[in-house]
């Protein structure tokens, strides 16, 4: 580096380092040290999250006794053939997940199992849930 830092006032800095097969890159880099990258900032929550007391109501319902082996998929669409609107079949499944763990990071779709001894079948309902995430059926 410094070969090409003495040639680059002479010949210029791109010259100097084609001469020498040195990246300008790799130059800047040597002469600047790396900065400390800038602190992430809590992301703002959007104006149109659900409140925890909406929250509350979705998860009411999740767990109600006539939803009791329903997915959020079925539960959604009762609730809106009875003309209410919680919040989307995604949401639920959110704050559902969300609920069982709360530290579990949020995947693309349905909430995933990542440990095969917590997966269990729930016969009525015929889906794999984990271990108390869906409410079992009684009988």
């Amino acid at each position: 580096m410094e070969s090409v830092q003495e040639l680059a006032p002479v010949t210029g800095v791109s010259r100097a380092c084609r001469a020498l097969g040195v990246a300008r890159s790799t130059l800047y880099r040597s002469i600047r040290p790396a900065s400390e990258p800038e602190p992430l900032r809590p992301r703002p929550k959007p104006d149109r999250a659900l409140s925890e007391p909406e929250r509350q109501e979705v998860l009411s319902e999740l767990h109600s006794e006539r939803f009791v082996d329903r997915s959020p998929a079925e539960v959604y669409a009762t609730l809106l053939d009875e003309g209410r609107f919680l919040c989307s079949v995604r949401t639920m499944y959110r704050i559902f997940v969300r609920h069982i763990n709360p530290n579990l990071p949020m995947p693309f779709g349905i909430p995933y199992f990542t440990d095969p001894q917590s997966v269990q079948f729930d016969e009525i309902s015929r889906r794999y849930t984990p271990d108390g995430c869906w409410p079992q059926s009684k009988g």
